[in-house]
């Protein structure tokens, strides 16, 4: 958007400062931290989606983070489920992102409510019980995430889905209500089933998903960050 492309931030870094330089984004940081001590611990597959601003992910497959050739990893938040729908910040209609990014959602539930309170307020004082309006405005998310984890599962056949960041306020009864319904359309249903949970240390971004990036090059016995 600055009409500046191709500027090759981790060659300038390391010039810069003469230190090994990674760059990734938080939400595949995130899963690296699931990986090593969250609920992907004794996974070998699964997706991590940090519902925050907007809706990012990362994959982890056969124990290691994906990363494309190309350095454009899979961004779920822009999954169009409508190519009608409303306009998301990327030029595009319909994005999942448009339905439930954090802002989007606080918006609505303050529009149904007549409240001024942030999500994770919104998210405990409606967590057990909600008026029609409420529900309503939580029963649209869950929807249109379980079409974004359907169309993700059929193309990577990835089972298991671990939700964190601002995420990890919804209430229970509608992340149950988002596996239900993502189950309920994936084709091979009688066979296979989605899991979604929420992540129990990914509430917010942190400090120790970026040491998890480091922590991955170490473990991986990259010589240039052991110093070798």
């Amino acid at each position: 958007s600055l009409g500046i492309p191709d500027i090759f931030v981790v060659d300038k870094l390391e010039e810069r400062y003469d230190l090994p330089v990674i760059f990734l984004g938080e939400c595949d940081c995130a899963a690296l931290t699931e990986l090593y001590f969250g609920k992907g611990k004794n996974l070998q597959e699964f997706t991590f989606l940090g519902i925050s601003k907007r809706v990012g992910s990362g994959i982890v497959a056969k124990g290691d983070l994906y990363r494309s050739s190309t350095g454009f990893n899979c961004e779920f938040g822009h999954i169009t489920i409508d190519y009608k729908g409303p306009l998301c910040y990327c030029g595009r209609r319909g994005c999942i992102n448009a339905y439930t990014s954090v802002p989007s959602l606080t918006e609505k539930l303050k529009e149904a409510s007549g409240e001024d309170l942030t999500f994770e307020e919104f998210c405990q004082k409606y967590g057990k019980d909600a008026p029609p309006e409420i529900d309503g405005v939580f029963d649209e998310v869950t929807s249109m995430l379980s079409y974004g984890i359907t169309n993700m599962t059929i193309l990577t056949g990835n089972m298991k889905y671990i939700i964190g960041f601002e995420g990890c306020h919804l209430p229970d009864r509608y992340i149950e209500a988002c596996e239900k319904k993502a189950n309920d359309m994936f084709i091979l249903k009688y066979r296979r089933k989605v899991s979604i949970v929420k992540s129990d240390i990914h509430s917010s971004i942190s400090s120790s998903s970026c040491a998890c990036a480091v922590l991955d090059k170490i473990l991986s016995r990259d010589s240039q960050y052991l110093g070798v």
